[in-house]
């Protein structure tokens, strides 16, 4: 009788312990799919010159947005104007990328940006 109880209680846990394991499954708690994707925050500061023209502003967030869709980029309404935006991209070097096409443009002075890595750590061009 005692060994029945001991086998009973045993085979509970045990499937408790399963279930257990499937809802945290189930929840998401171990997918590995998404651990080695590392995103960064990139914030292109680009100080346009006299000859910019709207059209050119939008360009310019074009070549932004091709980085990350959801890029808003702040244009401040003085003259010639600064445009600020913060992308968030998978790897740093996509920055380089980007700046360098909008630094090559020629309704743009200068282009500056810094990285915020996810451990707080910043870099910047």
């Amino acid at each position: 009788m005692k060994l029945s109880r001991t086998l009973t209680v045993a085979a509970a846990m045990i499937a408790l312990a399963v279930i257990g394991t499937f809802v945290v499954l189930q929840l998401g708690g171990s997918d590995d799919s998404d651990a080695d994707m590392v995103t960064h925050e990139c914030e292109v500061t680009i100080q346009f010159n006299t000859a910019v023209t709207q059209p050119d502003i939008t360009e310019a967030e074009a070549i932004l947005r091709a980085l990350d869709a959801n890029v808003e980029m702040i244009v401040m309404e003085i003259f010639p104007p600064i445009g600020v935006a913060r992308l968030n991209v998978d790897d740093r070097e996509l920055c380089d990328t980007a700046v360098d096409e909008v630094r090559g443009k020629s309704y743009v002075e200068s282009v500056s940006w810094q990285t915020f890595d996810p451990l707080g750590v910043e870099s910047a061009d």
